[in-house]
């Protein structure tokens, strides 16, 4: 009997369906391992519970199961946003509850679970490529427009003077040609003037301006510290391997964000000897030419998650 329970139970795990039986009390009987994924909840934590017990009161799986075994009959929903513990994204699911028995004596009920989550990310894909082909036509077109737009100006002023034989006529289109020949010696003087002062700032940057926040050994020991843990409810069941991996990002990228605020703020009240001194770092960051509090961040606090090179 045992290996029979095996064996069913490890059928249910190799399927790509979530199955989950409750008996007449609304006790969990067998939950397979798509089902933990979907809901967020492993099997370990719900067996011999009631699902309410286990799931917020406002689950949508909750309410399918009550209208099913109260109306006798199998009901379905689709693209149910399922939250999760964690307070991760949601899963959407395709949900269908079949209550079990004879007449009106309900025994319990199986509930199926088809996880649509990546469907909907598709789906979602294919709107955003078609936007941004949308763009692509209408920015296309707009640059086609005003791509140099003095020079069509001038062209055209050009033209007409070549037409027009009549002196009190000719001096419109050559005052259109002189006054867009300076506006073009005024946008050649900005350029220069640009490149200019960009060579006059003069900033530069040495190591000992890289501040290091002396907050950082404690947000990193803090952090571990909380992963150790999360690792410990994992091994004892109380999580699934979802919900670990999720708030182990969650710790790391919120020690990420921490370590950011102290950094910039190190940076914004570092003083020197010097009364002229202000930290290049900083004007630079802030100044909103280029480059942010990201880079800085690499190199003086922390590098942050790193994804796989495979994807």
């Amino acid at each position: 009997m045992t290996q029979s329970s095996d064996k069913l139970r490890a059928i249910l795990d190799s399927i790509q369906v979530g199955v989950v039986a409750i008996d007449a009390d609304g006790r969990v009987e067998l939950q397979n391992a798509e089902a933990s994924r979907i809901l967020g909840v492993s099997a370990k934590a719900t067996r011999g519970r009631k699902l309410e017990d286990c799931l917020s009161p406002e689950h949508p799986v909750l309410a399918l199961l009550a209208r099913a075994c109260e109306q006798q009959r199998e009901l379905s929903s689709h693209a149910c946003a399922l939250p999760q513990r964690s307070g991760g994204e949601a899963q959407i699911a395709d949900l269908t509850a079949s209550p079990m028995g004879v007449g009106d004596q309900i025994e319990g009920a199986v509930l199926t679970l088809r996880d649509r989550t990546i469907g909907r990310e598709l789906e979602t894909l294919v709107d955003q490529r078609a936007r941004s082909e949308l763009f692509a036509h209408l920015a296309a077109g707009f640059a086609h427009e005003v791509r140099n737009p003095l020079g069509g100006i001038r062209g055209s002023s050009e033209l007409l003077l070549g037409k027009l034989d009549d002196p009190a006529l000719r001096r419109y289109p050559e005052l259109i040609r002189d006054e867009t020949d300076r506006i073009l010696r005024l946008l050649d003087d900005l350029k220069d003037l640009g490149f200019k002062s960009a060579t006059r700032a003069g900033l530069s940057f040495a190591k000992d301006d890289m501040c290091v926040p002396e907050s950082k050994q404690k947000i990193i020991d803090a952090t571990e510290k909380a992963i150790g843990k999360v690792e410990k409810s994992f091994n004892k069941g109380v999580i699934t391997e979802g919900e670990r991996y999720l708030k182990i990002i969650d710790l790391w990228t919120h020690a990420r964000e921490d370590l950011g605020q102290d950094l910039i703020k190190l940076l914004r009240e570092d003083v020197r000897p010097e009364d002229t001194y202000v930290n290049p770092i900083y004007c630079m960051v802030t100044s909103g030419a280029r480059g942010s509090i990201d880079q800085i961040r690499q190199l003086a606090g922390m590098r942050g998650l790193m994804a796989k090179p495979s994807g």
